[in-house]
């Protein structure tokens, strides 16, 4: 018989047992979701929002460059204020239930898929504001205008990306340097 994995029919009348237990007539394929270590997802998902943050944040300050100084300001000013807020208020929210996900997850297993750091609200919402971003760009309106939009998303998410790198700093090293020998003055 074939062991499973593989795609090959038994041979008429024979039968396989699959690693579940289930009795078949040919083996399915394995297939193997692709999966990291949980610090290291969180490192990545972390990476990915602060990259994302900068950005955008990036590109608004850019925008603004033309800018009459009483109007930069103003729109550094309320970008940075709302951004703090959607940070405080929503993004927060979402970054720590997305860590908590990571950390909580397949509790047995030391690997853990890389695409459930987020649930599929979280990646509908992505693509939302994706889509969004790209028609408001698009639309026509002066960019210094965005700017203050691009900015507060930009800023509440390199702030939301800080709280990814937490759980890393509080768990231990499982290889700790080796300790020093002191020397003696003898």
């Amino acid at each position: 018989t074939t062991p499973c994995g593989g795609v090959k029919p038994f041979l008429e009348g024979k039968t396989g047992h699959c690693a579940d237990g289930r009795i078949l007539r040919y083996c399915p394929p394995m297939i193997r979701k692709p999966a990291a270590k949980r610090n290291t997802l969180a490192l990545i998902a972390g990476i990915v929002w602060s990259l994302t943050g900068i950005f955008l944040s990036t590109v608004a300050v850019s925008w603004l460059f033309d800018s009459k100084i009483a109007y930069l300001l103003t729109a550094l000013a309320g970008g940075l204020v709302a951004g703090w807020l959607i940070y405080r208020f929503k993004f927060a929210k979402l970054a720590s239930q997305n860590i908590d996900r990571i950390y909580e997850q397949s509790p047995g297993s030391e690997k853990v898929c890389i695409f459930a750091f987020q649930n599929a609200r979280s990646y509908f919402l992505v693509i939302i504001m994706m889509t969004m971003g790209y028609a408001i760009r698009h639309s026509g309106l002066p960019k210094p205008y965005l700017a203050p939009f691009y900015l507060a998303i930009g800023s509440s998410m390199l702030l939301s990306s800080l709280l990814y790198y937490r759980p890393l700093r509080s768990r231990p090293c499982p290889h700790p340097p080796p300790k020093r020998r002191r020397k003696t003055l003898v």
